[in-house]
């Protein structure tokens, strides 16, 4: 199953095959942000977006585990 997290960092697309999570596509939004790829999978998927020139470091990292196949996403903002 394949599932889209989107905010306003940016968009994650995740696919599971059982419990084995992989990485489809990580897009930063329009509004000034790059990304950055931690861990395409299998365990689990990890992107960060970062903001460009943004001195209070706004970051919004975006985890996904499969659970009963399913993406599930957990999403954590600082900044």
């Amino acid at each position: 199953m394949r599932r889209t997290w989107t905010g306003s960092a940016g968009v994650v697309t995740v696919e599971c095959r059982g419990a084995a999570a992989s990485l489809v596509g990580a897009q930063p939004s329009a509004d000034g942000y790059y990304v950055e790829v931690k861990d395409r999978g299998p365990g689990r998927v990890e992107v960060e977006f970062e903001g460009r020139g943004d001195e209070d470091g706004a970051e919004t990292r975006v985890r996904a585990e499969c659970v009963g196949g399913t993406p599930t996403f957990e999403v954590r903002s600082d900044g």
